[in-house]
């Protein structure tokens, strides 16, 4: 997390300030990401007991958050061979269910093998992207597992266990494993501030300062699938 905003604070904040929706959050990030700075700052007492809680609360989060993964993985390719194997394929459609398994899941289910800090962010990364894509959720909502299942409740389960990892996986690292009120609050104020500025991409007409902020999410994901293991 402190990684990404001295990235965007630092040698990406002239291209962030190109576009005025994303320069009015620069403070705000500032601020956030001091605050966060200051409360992840690791405690001298032993938090080993915490930790190893953290560290099953994590693996278990883990566990159904890969499920999950390979549920929405599968989901989309099952249409897609449904497609393929109809006697004239719609080439429109078999190209539409590719490109939105790609955008969802561009590394396939080598996702479940990645970090904690990695799955969190492909998480939240593909729930922004379907979140500003009509397109991607009318196609989610067209695939069914279940009488009352679509495929965009299943992105949205994804989503939700990302985030619960990445938060359990934040505290661990950080050694702050009762998570105090500092900590809380300044996890959430960085938190909301990204938020923020992933909501407002869509107006940015900017590309290059679009980029900023995607591109080193994305660099994050890939370094951490590089170094594999937990």
């Amino acid at each position: 997390m402190l990684a990404l905003s001295s990235d965007w604070l630092g040698a990406r904040r002239a291209t962030l300030s190109q576009s005025s929706e994303l320069a009015a959050l620069l403070p705000r990030l500032e601020e956030a990401h001091q605050e966060l700075a200051r409360a992840a700052q690791p405690s001298p007492a032993n938090q080993s007991p915490e930790a190893s809680k953290l560290a099953l609360q994590a693996q278990a989060l883990d566990d159904r958050h890969d499920h999950a993964v390979r549920a929405l993985y599968f989901a989309v390719s099952a249409a897609l061979s449904f497609r393929l194997a109809s006697d004239a394929p719609d080439a429109e459609e078999v190209a539409r269910l590719e490109a939105l398994r790609d955008m969802i899941l561009p590394e396939g289910l080598a996702t479940t093998q990645a970090s904690y800090e990695a799955e969190a962010a492909s998480a939240a990364r593909a729930r922004e992207a379907v979140a500003s894509d009509p397109e991607a959720q009318k196609i989610l909502k067209e695939i069914k597992l279940l009488p009352k299942v679509t495929g965009l409740d299943l992105l949205s389960l994804w989503a939700d266990l990302g985030g619960r990892l990445g938060s359990v996986e934040f505290q661990r690292t950080t050694g702050q494993g009762d998570a105090g009120p500092n900590l809380v609050r300044g996890r959430n104020a960085w938190l909301g501030v990204v938020a923020s500025m992933l909501s407002v991409l869509s107006v940015v007409r900017s590309e290059a300062s679009r980029e900023a902020v995607l591109a080193p999410l994305q660099d994050a994901c890939n370094r951490a699938a590089r170094r594999g293991g937990r």
